[in-house]
């Protein structure tokens, strides 16, 4: 039998969940037994329903209770014991991504990396950019914030229908599929 206090001992919820786990964890509960039903759990101990199907639930989550729709819920099969994870020979590996990481974090904006996750200055067109986006910002407001077309740039659509035309395939711009 579980005891509850009701005003010292923290959240009933919390006493529910850490008196049950106890029981199962010494042996009281085996395997398969079938725990009180919401209702009654709630009328012999003199609390909620809602408190006894929190506390129920945390076990579940837990591993430590199954539910059975239908039939309640029922102790679950002792709970496997987490084993440690097997030695890894990873520390070359480790040592290589924390020295790579270290030079990025060193580089000036001119340095240039292989691989590195950007491009020299020097290496951007910055007319080039800027031009762009003056041009895109003088055409029609609605055309920089719609999505488009459902089926996707109709100029696209149309290149591709005829590339899959010389191969043999039927396609039509207009349409989905």
């Amino acid at each position: 039998m579980l005891s509850l206090a009701l005003s010292t001992d923290g959240p009933l919820v919390d006493q529910i969940v850490s008196g049950i786990k106890r029981q199962i964890d010494d042996r009281l509960l085996r395997p398969g037994t079938r725990l009180p039903s919401i209702r009654s759990f709630a009328g012999s101990h003199d609390v909620s329903r809602f408190t006894v199907v929190e506390a129920y639930d945390r076990l579940v989550a837990m591993g430590y209770l199954q539910s059975r729709r239908g039939s309640g819920f029922y102790t679950a099969a002792a709970p496997a014991h987490a084993e440690a994870p097997a030695p890894s020979d990873n520390h070359k590996r480790n040592e290589e991504l924390v020295w790579l990481i270290r030079r990025l974090l060193e580089a000036d904006e001119n340095t240039l990396l292989a691989g590195g996750p950007w491009l020299p200055n020097s290496w951007l067109d910055e007319a080039g950019i800027r031009a762009s986006l003056n041009v895109l910002a003088r055409k029609n407001g609605a055309y920089l914030l719609e999505y488009g077309h459902q089926f996707g740039y109709l100029p696209l659509r149309e290149h591709l229908a005829l590339m899959l035309g010389s191969l043999g395939v039927t396609a039509h711009p207009a349409r989905s599929c």
